[in-house]
């Protein structure tokens, strides 16, 4: 059996072929955001919904998503102040 010599590859058609490979990287404005972790206190309403307190990431101005993972501390509806430490 003969051996087939490879021809030398170049810089160019090796970026090419890595370019190609590499995921997409979404958003330009927010990419480095992304896979982040931000801790936000939310309160808890009478009607079983959510009002944001402080904490919560500003949306990307280009796409407008929130890339962060977000994590809510919820303050029970009637105890202003007092935290429970649950985590959704």
């Amino acid at each position: 059996m003969v051996a087939q010599r490879r021809l030398p590859t170049t810089l160019r058609t090796r970026l090419r072929h890595l370019e190609q490979k590499w995921p997409d990287p979404g958003c330009l404005g927010c990419r480095d955001r992304r896979g982040r972790i931000a801790f936000a206190l939310v309160r808890a309403l009478a009607d079983g919904s959510v009002v944001p307190v402080a904490g919560y990431p500003e949306p990307c101005e280009r796409c407008g998503q929130v890339p962060e993972r977000i994590i809510r501390e919820i303050e029970p509806y009637g105890a202003p102040g007092r935290r429970t430490g649950s985590v959704t």
